[in-house]
């Protein structure tokens, strides 16, 4: 029964360790789409012009004038903040899942239990390095756009001035890059796991044990 247990235990810490990565790359992979894609097409979003005037026949046209003032808002934080996270730590809990299902887990060094060291290290790199990419991918199925906004005046008190958020990174190729980052915080993991003394050990094919 107590072998049961630490064998639950250390399945969950696969688990536990996978889903807490793919949280991290999530956030590492929203602020990668958002300042370090390259920005698509800006979105104009201004004051909607007013009625035509009733004009004589022969008139070709009419032109209006706008009192206010414009500056550039960056992409939107909402839904790429939901739609990172949640397919993130979803992506990685299934992983997780997958390998405890194939009777891989964590043990710690002292436990007596058999175990590698760098087969959990090569898996999390493996995985950063493709979340990496994917969301290279992302970027450009779906790219970040800035938004040009123009309000009309008076302006608000309490920020007469507004300023532009938009702040962006050129990094080269965006695959090469973020691919890189995925990699490096994934070994970053990986190397304090190895530092706590946990390994990857492996049951075939999950096989059950149990001793009383």
């Amino acid at each position: 029964m107590r072998l049961t247990i630490f064998r639950e235990r250390s399945a969950a810490s696969v688990v536990l360790v996978f889903t807490g990565l793919g949280a991290l790359l999530s956030v590492l992979g929203l602020f990668a789409w958002r300042h370090a894609t390259p920005l698509g097409r800006p979105v104009d979003v201004g004051i909607p012009p007013p009625p035509p005037p009733p004009m004589d026949d022969g008139k070709i046209g009419y032109m209006y004038i706008i009192d206010g003032y414009a500056y550039i808002d960056g992409p939107h934080w909402f839904p790429a903040t939901a739609w990172f996270l949640l397919a993130g730590t979803a992506v990685a809990f299934t992983i997780s899942a997958l390998l405890v299902r194939t009777g891989w887990r964590l043990v710690h060094g002292a436990s007596g239990e058999p175990g590698e060291r760098w087969p959990i290290v090569t898996a999390l790199l493996a995985f950063g390095g493709l979340f990496g990419l994917a969301v290279s991918i992302a970027g450009r199925v779906a790219q970040p756009r800035a938004y040009s906004v123009v309000q009309s005046e008076p302006r608000d008190p309490q920020n007469p001035y507004p300023d532009s958020n938009l702040i962006h990174y050129d990094v080269g190729p965006t695959w090469v890059t973020f691919t890189g980052v995925g990699a490096a915080a994934s070994l970053t993991v990986g190397s304090v796991l190895l530092l706590a003394n946990l390994r990857a050990a492996h049951t075939d094919g999950g096989a059950q044990e149990s001793a009383s």
